[in-house]
Order: C-alpha cells, then sequence, then structure tokens
C-alpha cells in the first residue's frame, strides 16, 4: 500500500495536501538484512512502510531480541528520540527488502497542523502503540510459550510464515528449540 493511498482510505484530503504529503515524504528501499536503523539511535523519523517487512529489536547481554514485526501499511518512529529526546532503544531491520517514505517529524507536525482528521488521527496512533506494548507485555507475563506462539498465529496470520524462526522465538520470548516443539504439535 502506497503512503498516498493509505491517506485516501483513511481521511477526506484535498489534493493539495495529498500533494503536500507526497512530496514531504522521501524514499527509501533497504534491502533484506540490512539493518536501517541501529539501535541507540536518535532518529526523529516518523516513516512508513510501503513493501515488505521488518523488525524492531534491541540488544540485551549482546543477543538480539525482537521487539516487533511491522508489515506494510504502517507508521513507526523511534518515540523515545522524537518525544524526550532520548536514546531509543530499538533498532530497524529489514526482513524482506522494505520500501520506505520516510520525514522528520518536526516537519511531519507542520503537516498535522493543516489537518484535523490527521492531527486526531496522530493521536490514535499514539493509543495504538501503548496498546500494541500493554498486550505485548502482559502476554509474555502470563501466557504459555504456546498461548503466545496461537496469538502471534491468530493476530498476524500474513507475516506468519515470512519471519525467520530465530526472530520469532526471541518475539515470544522462547528459545528457537521450544519454538520447533510447539510447531511440531500443531
Amino acid at each position: 500500500m502506497s503512503l498516498i493511498q493509505f491517506f485516501k482510505t483513511k481521511f477526506s484530503l484535498s489534493s493539495e495536501m495529498l500533494v503536500l504529503i507526497d512530496d514531504s515524504f522521501a524514499y527509501e528501499e533497504h534491502a533484506k538484512g540490512s539493518i536501517f536503523l541501529e539501535p541507540d539511535n536518535l532518529s526523529k523519523k516518523l516513516i512508513f512502510l510501503e513493501k515488505g517487512l521488518y523488525r524492531t529489536f534491541h540488544f540485551i547481554d549482546n543477543k538480539q531480541v525482537t521487539h516487533y514485526f511491522w508489515d506494510k501499511g504502517t507508521f513507526n518512529s523511534p518515540i523515545e528520540s522524537i518525544f524526550y529526546d532520548q536514546k531509543a532503544l530499538y533498532g530497524w531491520e529489514a526482513i524482506e527488502t522494505c520500501h520506505v517514505r520516510s520525514i522528520e517529524y518536526k516537519n511531519f507536525e507542520k503537516i498535522l497542523v493543516q489537518s484535523e482528521d490527521l492531527n486526531a488521527y496522530s493521536r490514535v496512533y499514539l493509543a495504538d502503540l501503548i496498546s500494541i506494548l500493554q498486550d505485548r507485555i502482559l502476554g509474555l507475563l502470563f501466557r504459555t510459550a504456546e498461548e503466545r506462539y496461537a496469538l502471534f498465529l491468530k493476530d498476524f496470520p500474513k507475516i506468519a510464515h515470512r519471519v525467520p524462526l530465530g526472530h520469532l522465538a526471541s518475539y515470544l520470548g522462547i528459545t528457537q528449540q521450544t519454538l520447533s516443539v510447539i510447531r511440531a504439535k500443531k
């Protein structure tokens, strides 16, 4: 889904506003396996994924831990950097070749003030991120590994078989061996 298609389906925006948005977002392509944002960054970018799949990850004891998977048609940003001017914990790695549109958040804010709908959506987006984080924490604390895997398959059916097993196991908070045992039972 292209950036403009996304905005056309979500909002009633003038053609001038759509042109402004399209012109304001740069195009980036990131090869499969590339890290296009390092952990502990101070990036102020907002990105929209037009094509591909990537993950956010961080390091614990020199091991990569997957935080979340992002599929086409989604926005993401290093919130700690943008809102608190602190290093963002998470890096971004392309699981598939990614076509991304990006903008510095301060420039996106200038667009937001021109549209009440977009401004309202930005608050909903932040609430959605909080909900994702809350669900993730509750899952890791109160669900078994089998329940977390079943929920992943239910919530992410389009990406379940596109994600490398090691990244999926890390996301679920289990070893790759445990994931293989769970998958063999299905």
